[in-house]
C-alpha cells in the first residue's frame, strides 16, 4: 500500500507541475499578446506623430519660402534702386 501512496504522490506532483506549466504558459501568452498590442499602438502613434511633424515642417517651409510674386516684386525693387543709383551717379559727374 505504501507503493500506491508513493505512486499517487508522484502522480499528484506531476499534475501540479503540468498545471503550473499550463498556468505559466497561459500567463506568458497573455503577456506576449499584451506586448504585441502595446507595440502596435506605439507604432501607430509614432506614425501619426511623424506625419504631423512632416505636415508642420511643410507648412512652416511654405510660410518662409518666398513665392514667385514675392521674387518678382523684389526684382522690380532692385531694378528701381539700380536706376536710382545710376541716376545719382550721373548727377554727381
Amino acid at each position: 500500500m505504501a507503493t500506491n501512496s508513493t505512486k499517487s504522490g508522484s502522480e499528484g506532483s506531476s499534475e501540479k507541475v503540468e498545471n503550473t506549466q499550463a498556468h505559466l504558459t497561459s500567463f506568458l501568452s497573455s503577456v506576449v499578446d499584451s506586448t504585441k498590442g502595446l507595440v502596435d499602438d506605439l507604432l501607430d502613434t509614432a506614425g501619426r506623430v511623424e506625419k504631423d511633424a512632416r505636415n508642420r515642417v511643410e507648412t512652416a517651409r511654405e510660410k518662409v519660402t518666398p513665392g514667385d510674386e514675392d521674387i518678382e516684386s523684389l526684382r522690380k525693387h532692385v531694378r528701381s534702386l539700380t536706376e536710382q543709383v545710376e541716376e545719382l551717379a550721373r548727377i554727381r559727374k
